[in-house]
C-alpha cells in the first residue's frame, strides 16, 4: 500500500535530483603551469621549503628566478687610422661589429671593415704659377684591405658611466692592390689573402641607456700572400702587422 510513496513521492525525487547535480559539479581546476605568471611561480616556489628546514623557521626563502635578457646584442660602428709596423704610411679605416650577448658582459659576433690607402709617384715640375710648384703624376697605386672575422668581447664593468672592455678577433682578410702607370698607360691588379687576427682594448662613455661613445686601440697581425703564376712555385707575401686607433658609436638592441 505504501510502496508507491517509497519511490515516487515528489520530495524524494527532488532530493535525488539535487544529489546528482551536486555530485556532477566539477572540482575547481588548478591553473595550467604555462598559464601561471612569474609572480605565481615565485609564490609557489617559496611555499616549498628546502629539505631539512624546520617548518617553524622564521627565515624567508625567496625564489631564484632567471630573468630574461634586457638586451639582445650590440652594433658598433667606427672609424680610425691604422699603420703597419714595417711601413711609414698611415691608412684610414671604417668598420663595424655586430654581436649577440652570450651573457650580460660577453658579446660574440662578426667584424668587418675597409682600410684604404693611395700613393702617387711624381715627376719633375712642369712649370706653373710661382710658389705653387705643380707636379706631374707618373704613377698611382691604391690598396684596399677587407677583413672578415669573428670576435669575442668582454665588458669589464657596466656599473658606471665609463665601460672598459677588451676583445679578440680572428678570421680571414684580403688585400687588393691596383697600380696604374700613366706613362705607359698600363694597369696591374694583385690580390693577397690569408688568415689574420687582432686584439683590442677600449673605453666606452655612456650617452644614453642604449648608446655609447667608444675609443679603442688595437693590434693587427697578418701576413698575406699570393702564389706567383710564373711556373716558379714561389709565393709573394706582404707583412701587415700594425697598430691603430678607432673611435665610434655602440648601439645596444
Amino acid at each position: 500500500m505504501h510502496s508507491g510513496f517509497r519511490y515516487r513521492h515528489p520530495l524524494f525525487l527532488s532530493a535525488c535530483a539535487l544529489a546528482l547535480v551536486a555530485s556532477a559539479r566539477p572540482a575547481p581546476a588548478a591553473p595550467a603551469p604555462d598559464a601561471m605568471t612569474p609572480h605565481l611561480l615565485a609564490v609557489d616556489y617559496v611555499s616549498k621549503l628546502p629539505p631539512g628546514v624546520n617548518p617553524d623557521s622564521d627565515k624567508v626563502y625567496q625564489a631564484n628566478m632567471n630573468q630574461p635578457r634586457s638586451k639582445t646584442g650590440a652594433i658598433h660602428l667606427h672609424g680610425g687610422v691604422y699603420e703597419p709596423i714595417d711601413a711609414t704610411s698611415t691608412n684610414a679605416l671604417l668598420g663595424a661589429r655586430i654581436g649577440l650577448h652570450l651573457g650580460e658582459p660577453v658579446l660574440f659576433g662578426i667584424q668587418t671593415g675597409w682600410t684604404y690607402h693611395t700613393k702617387s709617384e711624381y715627376g719633375p715640375s712642369g712649370g706653373g704659377p710661382p710658389g705653387l710648384n705643380p707636379r706631374t703624376v707618373l704613377r698611382t697605386a691604391t690598396a684596399n684591405l677587407i677583413p672578415a672575422m669573428l670576435f669575442l668581447q668582454v665588458t669589464l664593468t657596466q656599473k658606471f658611466f665609463l665601460a672598459p672592455y677588451v676583445g679578440i678577433a680572428g678570421g680571414y682578410e684580403w688585400l687588393y692592390l691596383s697600380d696604374h702607370n700613366l706613362q705607359t698607360d698600363t694597369r696591374q691588379s694583385l690580390t693577397y689573402s690569408d688568415p689574420a687576427w687582432e686584439w683590442y682594448a677600449g673605453m666606452g662613455l655612456r650617452l644614453t641607456r642604449s648608446t655609447r661613445f667608444d675609443g679603442e686601440a688595437f693590434y693587427h697581425a697578418a701576413t698575406l700572400g699570393r702564389d706567383l703564376n710564373d711556373g716558379s712555385g714561389l709565393r709573394q707575401t706582404v707583412d701587415l702587422n700594425g697598430i691603430g686607433l678607432r673611435v665610434g658609436l655602440n648601439f645596444s638592441y
